[in-house]
């Protein structure tokens, strides 16, 4: 059996992390019995301690079991996610301070040692953790890309001052330009309440000497004093990360083949890259939703789930739909289940919408259970993401539901069927409408995205592809003996 210690900057527990802690979450329950692997999950970059800031590791013991220990190391002075980090970059970067790398060769000689470290992202840890691989030549690692964090410390390779994709960083330029999330201080009072034992104090009675101890803590951690990053330091920050990977990890799992391509392009080497779809507990269901309806159906229905957030798409989306015929929108009834959508749209704007379209439905996000009641009815779904999207959850979850989904060619959501009907030029919105006006006109074609839709992997099928990416090759078994 091999034992394997999974990292991501959030515990798979955790409602942080979008669709990577998801996923993790399913993994780590899929696992349970396996003969195969045993995992070790292990976190960073958003517990701190209110008392000290040295860092440390720690169980989990709320959640730690035969399953799977979890731990997390408490205190990074890398914080996470990659978005906070962008403020300063100097702490990720640093090769002089060991501290880290020092932990986690004492963390993996207390647990017996592992076969293999997985890592799903490095945010929440110094680039420099990578080194442990010359502590332990016979240990493997493999790197999961589900975002570009490598290569782009906002993460999206996504231009957030012209809201597009990021095409050319021009040498660190273009990473200066773009805007940087705002230091809330609320993240700090989070960080360091997530250090207490869930239940142990009541949040209320430690918010007001918390919020002392953030200045600190935000000092520290991000030096809010420093100057803006250079471009040098981003062009560095590309660099080095694309150095480390190419020399110290074995195995490369990109998410999708646009992300295998775009890591190349990069400077990723091509023998590292392997491309491994996420399994999913969704793709072994049966589909509830029918896979088309009649063409003389009376209305239409159009979903988007998610996020209103520009780079998910959504503003594109409502421009389009705005430009729509009159006679088309009639026909159409509008789901949107999409969280933030009353801060990010005006109430007169969604209202011009429902006065157009046969009916408008609105929900402030979902939950997966759901599902069901959201699709039952749905003819199309819609991603229409204008960032490089490495393999949304979201769309895959419509099309294991039986719904055919209309996507962007950014990202891997298109990936999912090869019927060109479904395939648009991303963030174009000619493009996008002559596409959706075809499969409104001609319904049967709905059932063409199912005929030559990809197989959805299940998640044991994907754990079976993570064993044999695991299992020690040639140059492993070398480096160990």
């Amino acid at each position: 059996m091999l034992k394997v210690l999974y990292y991501n900057w959030t515990d798979c527990q955790s409602s942080r992390g979008g669709g990577v802690t998801v996923y993790l979450r399913n993994l780590i329950n899929a696992l349970r019995g396996n003969r195969k692997i045993c995992p070790v999950f292990l976190s960073a970059g958003d517990v701190y301690s209110p008392f000290s800031f040295k860092p440390y590791i720690r169980p989990l013991k709320s959640r730690v079991n035969s399953d799977c220990p979890a731990f997390e190391l408490v205190n990074s002075p890398v914080p996470a996610p990659g978005t906070l980090l962008v403020h300063n970059l100097h702490n990720y970067l640093d090769q002089s301070d060991c501290t880290v790398l020092e932990l986690l060769r004492k963390f993996i000689i207390e647990q017996g040692g592992f076969d293999v470290i997985h890592f799903h992202n490095l945010e929440g840890l110094p680039l420099n953790v990578l080194k442990i691989k010359e502590y332990f030549p016979g240990l493997k690692i493999i790197f999961s890309l589900h975002n570009y964090f490598p290569f782009c410390p906002q993460v999206q390779l996504f231009q957030n001052h012209n809201q597009c994709r990021c095409k050319s960083f021009r040498g660190g330029l273009e990473c200066g330009r773009c805007r940087r999330k705002p230091l809330d201080p609320q993240w700090f009072i989070e960080a360091m309440t997530l250090w207490f034992e869930p239940g142990s104090i009541r949040p209320q009675l430690l918010k007001p000497w918390l919020k002392f101890k953030s200045a600190h803590l935000a000092e520290k951690l991000l030096s809010i004093k420093a100057q803006r990053n250079l471009p040098q330091t981003y062009k560095e920050f590309r660099r080095l990360n694309i150095a480390f990977i190419n020399r110290y990890v074995d195995k490369i799992l990109a998410v999708s083949q646009r992300v295998a391509d775009l890591a190349t392009g990069y400077g990723i080497r091509p023998d590292l890259l392997e491309v491994a779809y996420i399994g999913t507990d969704y793709a072994g269901i049966k589909p509830f939703a029918p896979a088309f309806k009649p063409e003389d159906s009376s209305c239409f229905t159009l979903a988007f789930l998610g996020y209103a957030r520009a780079a998910k798409g959504f503003f594109f989306l409502l421009s389009a739909l705005e430009q729509l015929p009159d006679e088309m929108s009639a026909q159409i009834n509008l789901r949107f289940a999409a969280r933030y959508i009353y801060d990010a749209v005006p109430p007169q704007r969604l209202q011009k919408l429902r006065q157009r379209f046969h009916r408008l439905e609105i929900s402030d996000g979902y939950r997966r259970g759901e599902l069901p009641k959201l699709l039952t009815d749905v003819d199309l779904g819609v991603v229409p993401v204008i960032w490089e999207d490495n393999l949304p959850q979201v769309a895959i979850e419509m099309a294991a539901c039986g719904v055919a989904v209309l996507a962007s060619d950014f990202g891997g959501a298109s990936e999912l069927s090869s019927s060109p009907y479904f395939r648009f030029r991303g963030n174009d919105t000619a493009d996008f409408i002559a596409h959706l006006s075809y499969i409104f006109n001609h319904r049967d074609v709905l059932a063409e995205y199912h005929r030559m839709r990809r197989p959805l992997t299940t998640m044991s099928r994907h754990i079976s592809q993570l064993a044999e990416s695991y299992r020690p090759d040639v140059r492993t078994l070398s480096q160990t003996g």
